[in-house]
């Protein structure tokens, strides 16, 4: 195994732990997530706050190499999440080709997720409807100016949120 590949198995184990601060160590200083259909890249910094985020979902991979080279490896598999799950989004089907830098650590993510026909808010708008009703200060905090917080914190609620309302209208059928 090449040590391209050993870094990034090393790096998804932890992030399959939600061991964030040991994943962070896998990532060099300079570290770049690129998001392909979002069209924006994240700093180290501001990927820990999105991993953080995947640990409050329980954010799941599976995944497998489906190429690499001395200096890359690319994987493709499938991403999951309590959150998404409830609010009908099953797994995403996505591609990452991680660069391990010649330092060992990975210095750049390429990463596109196939949404297919889903739109995540169409899939949200059930839950913002039925929340602005019922929930509607615990909404106002979470969805501040109709925007999300990718923290762990907000994760959390989001997914408490997402249950209740679940319960909601799981019992009114």
């Amino acid at each position: 195994m090449g040590e391209a590949r050993q870094i990034v198995g090393v790096y998804l184990g932890y992030l399959a732990d939600h061991a964030l601060e040991q994943a962070l160590a896998c990532l060099s200083p300079d570290f770049a997530l690129e998001f392909a259909a979002a069209g924006f890249s994240m700093t180290r910094a501001q990927a820990a706050t999105a991993l953080d985020w995947d640990a409050g979902v329980n954010g799941r991979l599976d995944w497998e190499v489906s190429d690499e080279t001395p200096s890359t490896v690319t994987i493709q598999g499938f991403e999951a999440n309590d959150f998404l799950e409830l609010i009908g989004i099953g797994r995403l089907a996505f591609r990452s080709v991680f660069t391990v830098s010649a330092t060992g650590l990975i210095s750049h993510q390429f990463h596109e997720t196939s949404w297919g026909e889903v739109s995540l808010q169409d899939a949200m708008a059930p839950l913002i409807a039925w929340a602005s009703e019922h929930e509607a200060q615990e909404l106002s905090e979470i969805y501040a100016e109709q925007q999300m917080s990718y923290t762990r914190p907000m994760a959390i609620r989001w997914v408490r949120l997402a249950k209740k309302w679940k319960t909601a209208v799981s019992s009114d059928a």
